[in-house]
């Protein structure tokens, strides 16, 4: 292909999928590009998630599935930024701590500690103004780590309740609104980058990757005040929004259901660069064949049976009723319709019907048995990992 398009990443730290496509603040944004309706984290926390995200492979495949793995990632895995360094990618990471994110193929790697929306911005606009000065003729890769909600969480969460604190999960109605209003200064930061960006570039050039590393609750379940802890889908829902013209209709949906292990191959596809069969196996697929979907898959479907997904999740969390920093103590396995959750610490387990039951209130492990022997078995397959 022609001249490959330069590439701005930025991840949201804890931006819920379903509050992001809601929100009239990324009204302007979403309109532009194509947006992934139905997309989850293979783990809610952002360490795990950030190098499944940049390998394309699960933490129990890639070394990297508990909150103390850090610099386990395994010699063998191939990064979004090896890729692209190879391919003449001239490659700037900012994220929010040096350890979230694999390092390897970044030739500029260095952690912002502002935290605050000004000083944030102010900050990445000079690595901005410093990738396109430093870019040469090469296409560059930058990847901006926004933090303004995690911080937030940590102030006004955190700091100020426990897992099990009543004030905190008797009040889910406040803790929502508080949440939106994090969420509509990282929105507002979004626009903001997007627009300065787009001041030194033309929309041609450019690709845009908007995406999230996980959730956030707001109170919902008692035990897990944001992320980590448990597999809910207020935590798994994450969101990735794909904005340049040449590959994407404005305004489209992906509504298949995909995972952030499909971000790197569904990018390295759309540059035409082939996946090192060398390397450590992906787990993740490309999702270019689902891209446009929405328009294309209802009459087909109507005819022919299509295999069914599944994606997995773990995670073992610092907090909450079971702690498991170490490696992973809670695991699911999510279709379209049900999710199974087991929870390994105490060995129960939890089977919802999504359809009718989004929130995950009614534990159906006791009366559909069919389905549970199924979606046991498919975990255990596929979720039995290598160490």
């Amino acid at each position: 292909m022609a001249q490959r398009p330069n590439i701005v990443m930025v991840m949201l730290d804890g931006a819920r999928g379903e509050r992001v496509r809601q929100s009239s603040d990324f009204s302007r944004l979403k309109k532009k590009g194509l947006f992934f309706n139905n997309i989850f984290t293979s783990s809610p926390y952002t360490l795990a998630s950030l190098h499944s995200l940049f390998t394309g492979i699960y933490g129990s495949n890639n070394g990297v599935n508990g909150y103390y793995k850090i610099n386990d990632l395994n010699k063998n895995c191939k990064t979004l930024t090896d890729y692209l360094s190879e391919n003449g990618y001239f490659c700037v990471g900012d994220p929010m701590r040096n350890e979230l994110c694999p390092k390897s193929g970044f030739d500029i790697f260095q952690e912002n500690n502002d935290f605050k929306k000004e000083k944030l911005l102010e900050r990445q606009k000079e690595v901005i103004d410093f990738t396109f000065e430093n870019q040469e003729s090469s296409p560059f890769f930058l990847f901006l780590h926004c933090s303004l909600i995690h911080t937030s969480y940590i102030d006004n969460v955190f700091k100020v309740y426990d897992d099990f604190s009543e004030d905190y999960f008797g009040n889910s109605a406040s803790n929502s609104e508080a949440y939106d209003s994090y969420l509509k200064e990282a929105l507002s930061y979004s626009n903001e980058i997007y627009d300065y960006i787009m001041a030194k570039d033309d929309e041609d050039e450019t690709m845009f990757i908007y995406v999230s590393d996980h959730g956030m609750g707001t109170g919902e379940k008692v035990g897990e005040r944001a992320y980590g802890v448990y597999t809910y889908d207020y935590s798994l829902r994450m969101f990735a929004h794909f904005i340049y013209p040449p590959f994407f209709k404005p305004g489209t949906y992906c509504n298949y259901l995909s995972s952030n292990i499909d971000i790197l191959p569904t990018i390295l596809d759309l540059l035409g660069i082939k996946i090192n069969q060398g390397s450590k196996k992906l787990d993740g697929l490309s999702l270019v064949p689902f891209l446009d979907q929405q328009s294309k898959r209802t009459f087909f479907d109507k005819f022919f049976k299509r295999d069914e997904r599944y994606i997995f999740a773990e995670t073992g969390g610092l907090y909450g009723p079971w702690p498991s920093p170490d490696s992973p103590n809670v695991r699911c396995i999510r279709t379209d319709k049900w999710k199974l959750i087991h929870n390994m610490a105490p060995d129960t387990w939890e089977l919802y019907k999504l359809t009718n039951d989004p929130d995950e209130n009614s534990n159906l492990y006791d009366s559909e048995p069919a389905v549970f022997n199924n979606l046991q078995k498919k975990l255990m397959e596929n979720f039995t990992f290598e160490k």
